[in-house]
């Protein structure tokens, strides 16, 4: 509920800034001559654009995956708005997960929040995620909450279809 709450807040805060923002500038483009506003009007849009269009890193990692290691993908709703999508690796040799490899990320409406993968390990047939979800309000972090996912397999003798366990 709170990620919804969440997401909810952070729209309304980036309509209203955009709302004042092109205010602000309508107001600065009024106060000029009428020769001088063409000039003015596309080197601001593309000084905007340019700040919007920064380059953001990546979700996942870029780690090729070799032929020795095979990967389960598991699918985790977490909320009614969001998905945890979640890669385990594991060695073929010894069927051990590969924690370097793996990797996870937070799907759906995730507007300001961003889910970081901190560790995981298997323990008594149960995989446990280690991760906290991020807050942010204009970049700025602004508060972090731990998380951990626990995915149990259905029966002893299946490991990819798992169900799922989410404890806050």
């Amino acid at each position: 509920m709170l990620d919804l709450l969440w997401s909810i807040f952070d729209l309304a805060i980036i309509i209203l800034f955009v709302f004042f923002f092109l205010l602000v500038i309508r107001l600065g483009i009024s106060q000029l001559q009428k020769k001088w506003r063409f000039i003015a009007i596309p080197a601001i849009l593309i000084g905007t654009f340019s700040l919007i269009k920064q380059n953001k890193p990546g979700q996942g990692k870029d780690s090729p995956i070799g032929l020795e290691y095979s990967v389960d993908q598991i699918i985790i709703p977490v909320s009614t708005i969001n998905d945890l999508n979640i890669s385990i690796v594991r060695e073929k040799e010894n069927n051990q997960i590969n924690p370097f490899l793996s990797d996870s990320y937070l799907s759906g409406f995730v507007l300001g929040r961003v889910w970081k993968q901190e560790g995981i390990q298997e323990k008594d047939g149960r995989i446990e995620i280690l991760g906290s979800v991020n807050y942010y309000l204009f970049g700025i972090d602004l508060m972090s909450l731990p998380r951990t996912v626990i995915i149990k397999p259905k029966s002893e003798n299946e490991t990819p279809n798992f169900k799922h366990e989410y404890s806050s």
